[in-house]
């Protein structure tokens, strides 16, 4: 029996190596991260539901693209903001319901959230058609979600978002984004925009009465860290002063690398992979107000033959167990610029009542 589960576990990490050979697989098979949910088979289904919120005047109604494993909810998307919410990465910490405030918006966040839509031209999307389909086979759940221009230039964007479930990470999300476009557009000194492919935020990185939640006490993730394009880890903790001005703000990531939101103490972190750049440069710029991680791609500065700027990459949203945690914490150059986790109250942002 043990020998059918040693080949078992092996067979897992041959198969998680030779499918996505990234920093975060080689520093989980490291710190030999045990897998928790080897015996757990997910039972994924997608559908659309309406939830009424309070409003400001009466009841307002909602339409969300609801996740489940089973009959439990894993996340929601919300169709108009192409943003997703996932609720848990931990198969044993699904929900009945989802944890939904008084209202939805930008802060009202139920657990990580990521975008699922280029921002390009604003902070949002504002492409002119938008197609959102799920298919899958219960054991994965996949998210297509197709954006096209047609007025300000001829381009289409391609979101391919595979869920699964992984024996040592939990819930994953496996992702192929695409764009091709005859136009690039500038800025007012004719500089390109580069794309923002993901915008990400964990559930409590707010700290002003935008987001209605208490800083610091509301918090569970306190650093952010980025495995830089020179193959070093580097980070800050957030607060505002730090995000402000950290010299790590504006981010290179390395071809695999990724940006994790770490917990200060013992717990699982989040993070977005840069699985495959394919040649592009991809950075991260860090929001000083929401925390708030900007994954940008840098589109060719020549188009091709037909006259297309293309650009793909792949990526993995995905949990960062304790053990993995523990080792980046360990090695990380943390920019503090004398704020950390225990003096907090050094900052001029005034804390709510």
């Amino acid at each position: 029996m043990k020998l059918k589960l040693l080949f078992f576990l092996t067979v897992l990490w041959c198969a998680r190596a030779f499918a996505a050979p990234d920093e975060m697989d080689a520093l989980l098979e490291k710190v030999h991260a045990p897998a928790r949910f080897v015996n757990y088979i997910p039972n994924f289904s997608a559908s659309e539901e309406e939830f009424t919120f309070k409003g400001q005047d009466h009841p307002e109604v909602e339409k969300f693209w609801t996740i489940k494993d089973g009959t439990r909810y894993v996340a929601v998307l919300h169709e108009g903001m192409c943003q997703l919410d996932m609720i848990t990465f931990d198969p044993t910490k699904t929900v009945e319901k989802p944890p939904f405030k008084d209202y939805y918006g930008w802060g009202s966040l139920l657990g990580t959230r990521i975008t699922t839509a280029l921002w390009w031209d604003a902070m949002g999307p504002d492409g002119d058609t938008r197609k959102i389909e799920f298919s899958g086979n219960g054991k994965t759940l996949t998210l297509t979600v197709t954006e096209t221009w047609t007025k300000s230039r001829n381009a289409e964007s391609k979101y391919v978002m595979k869920l699964r479930c992984d024996p040592v990470q939990g819930y994953v999300w496996d992702t192929t984004t695409s764009l091709q476009t005859d136009r690039v557009p500038v800025t007012q000194n004719g500089k390109p925009i580069n794309p923002e492919v993901f915008n990400w935020q964990v559930g409590v990185t707010g700290w002003t009465q935008r987001n209605n939640q208490r800083w610091p006490a509301s918090w569970t993730h306190g650093r952010t860290v980025f495995l830089r394009n020179d193959g070093k880890l580097v980070g800050f903790y957030m607060n505002p002063d730090a995000i402000d001005r950290s010299k790590f703000k504006h981010t290179p990531v390395k071809n695999g690398g990724y940006v994790a939101k770490l917990p200060d103490k013992d717990g699982w972190g989040v993070a977005l992979v840069h699985v495959e750049k394919r040649g592009l440069e991809c950075n991260n710029n860090t929001c000083n107000m929401w925390a708030d991680s900007h994954n940008m791609i840098r589109l060719p500065e020549k188009p091709d033959a037909e006259g297309i700027y293309r650009a793909t990459a792949k990526w993995c949203f995905c949990a960062v167990p304790p053990e993995a945690v523990k080792e980046i914490l360990a090695t990380v150059e943390m920019d503090t610029l004398g704020h950390d986790a225990s003096t907090k109250q050094q900052t001029n942002i005034a804390l709510l009542p």
